[in-house]
C-alpha cells in the first residue's frame, strides 16, 4: 500500500488511493511524502529501507546526545533501544513507524535538553498528530499540567495555540483534500476498536486482549521494564511532592527538569493506553502500535535514573540479562511467537513465516500488473489482499479501507453485496467466502477462475471487455 500511495505522490502530488478520487488510506499525514523519495532510488523496496535505517540512526544519535546533561546511564538506554528487537524490525517496515519512534524521540531529547520553558518542545509534541492522528493524546496531559501550574501566561497562550492549529491543519488537509475529516483507517482503528480483527468479542476480552498485549511489548526488554518502573516511581514521587503544602509555596508557578519529564511520561502512557482500550491485536511480537511511545518511555525512565548510582552498579548485570532476552528474542522472531497475547489470525506471525505469507499476494498483484488494461477495475473484496491490488496498477477499491460508497463510479457507489461484482473486471476473494458468495463461482459463462491458491481466488469477470 505504501508503494502505491508514494508513487502517486510523485505522479500526482498527493497520496491518493485511485488516481480518480480522493481516498486517503494513510493514517500519517507526513509519511507518504517522506515515503516517495523511495521511487528516486533504483528499486522502491530498498530505498524505502534505506529511510528507515536513516530513522534508525537519527535515534541512536538523538539517544547520544542525551548525555550533555549529565545521564551517567546513556550507554544503557543505547543498549537498550539496540536490543529491542521490535524496533529495529519496524525501522525496515516501509511504512510511519520508524518516522515516529524517531518524533518520541526527539520530544524527551527537547525537554529533557530545554525543559518545559522553551516552546520548541510545545511545538513538536503538538505536531505528533501529522505523524499519526492520536498522538495528539502526548500533549493533553502536558497541555493540562502547563495550564494548572505554570505561572507564564505567555508559554501557556503560546502551547494551546500550537495544540489548536495542528488539529486545525490536519482537519483541513484531510477535508480539503480527501473531503473527509479523517483518513479511512482511522474510522476502523479507533476508540472502537480494531474491529475486523476482533470477530464480535466482547469489550472486556478486547481490553483485556489490549492490556496483555501491553504488557507483554514492555516484558520483552528489561530495560524498557525499569524504565516503565522506574517512570511510575517518580510519577507518584512528583505528585506527592507537587501537592505537599510544604513544598506548594516554595515551587508555585514553576516545572521542575524532573516533572517536565513525569510528565510527558504520562502524555506517552496515554498513547499505549489507548491501544490497550481499542483491543489492539496487530502482530504479536512486532507491537507496531505500541512501538513509539515504549522507545519514548524507555528514554524517560533511563533520564530520570540518572542520579541513581546504584544502577550503574548493576549495569553488567542488566546487560547480561538483556543479552540474553535479545538472544532468545532472535530465535524466536525467526521461527515462532514471541508474545504473551494470542490473537487469531494476527498474532500467529512470525518475522520469516509473515514474509512467506505475503510473497503469494505480490506475486498476485504483479500478475495482475501484467495484465491490466487502461480502465480495468478490481475489488478486493473485504480488505483481501492488499497489496496485490497496490501492485495491481489498476482501479480498486477493498469496502474496508476504501469504501465502496467513495467511488466516483456512481454504479459501484450505489450498489449492494453481491451485486458489485459485475461492476470490477477482476475480483478477490478469500477461499472461505466461497460457501457465502457461490454464484461467482458456479457461474462459467460471467466469471472465470484465473489464479488459486490456499488463502486467495482471484475471478476475472468475461462480461466485462
Amino acid at each position: 500500500m505504501g508503494y502505491r500511495i508514494t508513487k502517486n505522490v510523485i505522479e500526482l502530488g498527493f497520496p491518493n488511493w485511485n488516481a480518480e478520487e480522493k481516498i486517503n488510506i494513510s493514517t500519517s499525514l507526513i509519511w507518504p511524502y517522506i515515503g516517495s523519495l523511495a521511487h528516486y532510488f533504483h528499486d522502491w523496496n530498498t530505498g524505502i529501507k534505506i529511510i528507515g535505517i536513516s530513522f534508525y540512526f537519527a535515534c541512536i544519535f538523538l539517544i547520544y546526545k542525551m548525555k550533555f546533561k549529565g545521564s551517567d546511564n546513556i550507554y544503557l538506554l543505547l543498549f537498550g533501544f539496540i536490543t529491542y528487537i521490535p524496533a529495529y524490525l519496524w525501522f525496515l517496515g516501509g511504512i510511519e513507524t520508524s518516522l515516529a519512534i524517531f518524533w518520541g524521540l526527539l520530544v524527551v531529547y527537547i525537554f529533557n535538553r530545554y525543559g518545559p520553558e522553551h516552546i520548541l518542545g510545545w511545538l513538536v509534541l503538538s505536531l505528533g498528530i501529522l505523524v499519526r492522528p492520536e498522538f495528539i493524546l502526548a500533549s493533553i496531559y502536558p497541555l493540562f499540567h502547563l495550564i494548572i501550574f505554570h505561572r507564564k501566561q505567555s508559554l501557556k497562550i503560546t502551547a494551546i495555540a500550537f495544540f489548536i492549529c495542528s488539529i486545525a491543519f490536519w482537519l483541513s488537509y484531510n477535508k480539503l483534500l480527501f473531503n473527509n475529516w479523517l483518513p479511512t483507517p482511522a474510522y476502523i482503528k479507533s476508540f472502537a476498536g480494531h474491529i475486523i480483527f476482533q470477530n464480535g468479542q466482547s469489550k472486556i476480552f478486547i481490553i483485556g486482549n489490549g492490556v496483555v498485549h501491553l504488557i507483554s511489548s514492555i516484558c520483552i526488554s528489561i530495560f524498557l521494564l525499569i524504565s516503565y518502573i522506574s517512570a511510575l516511581f517518580y510519577t507518584f514521587q512528583t505528585i506527592k511532592n507537587k501537592f505537599s503544602s510544604a513544598r506548594l509555596a516554595s515551587s508555585e508557578g514553576q516545572i521542575s527538569h524532573q516533572e517536565s519529564l513525569v510528565m510527558i511520561f504520562l502524555g506517552f502512557l496515554s498513547i499505549n493506553i489507548y491501544h490497550a482500550y481499542s483491543g489492539y491485536m496487530h502482530m504479536g511480537f512486532t507491537f507496531r502500535y505500541l512501538l513509539p511511545a515504549n522507545i519514548a518511555i524507555l528514554a524517560i525512565g533511563a533520564l530520570l535514573l540518572r542520579e541513581n548510582s546504584s544502577v550503574a552498579k548493576k549495569t553488567m548485570l542488566l546487560l547480561s540479562v538483556q543479552a540474553g532476552v535479545f538472544i532468545t528474542s532472535l530465535i524466536f522472531v525467526f521461527g515462532g511467537e514471541f508474545s504473551l497475547t494470542r490473537a487469531k489470525h494476527r498474532d500467529g506471525f512470525s518475522l520469516s513465516n509473515y514474509a512467506s505469507f505475503m510473497q503469494p499476494w505480490v506475486k498476485i498483484g504483479n500478475t495482475l500488473h501484467g495484465l491490466a488494461k487502461p480502465g480495468d477495475r478490481l475489488w478486493a473484496k473485504d480488505g483481501t489482499n492488499l497489496a496485490g491490488s497496490a501492485l495491481s496498477g489498476m482501479y480498486s477499491l477493498d469496502g474496508l479501507l476504501t469504501p465502496l460508497s467513495y467511488s466516483v463510479f456512481p454504479e459501484i457507489r450505489n450498489c449492494q453485496g453481491f451485486d458489485c461484482a459485475k461492476y470490477f473486471d477482476y475480483i478477490f476473494l478469500q477461499n472461505t467466502d466461497i460457501k457465502n458468495w457461490p454464484e461467482l463461482v458456479e457461474s462459467p459463462k460471467n466469471y472465470s477462475i484465473i489464479i488459486e491458491n490456499p488463502t486467495i481466488i482471484v475471478l476475472k469477470n468475461l462480461e466485462r471487455k
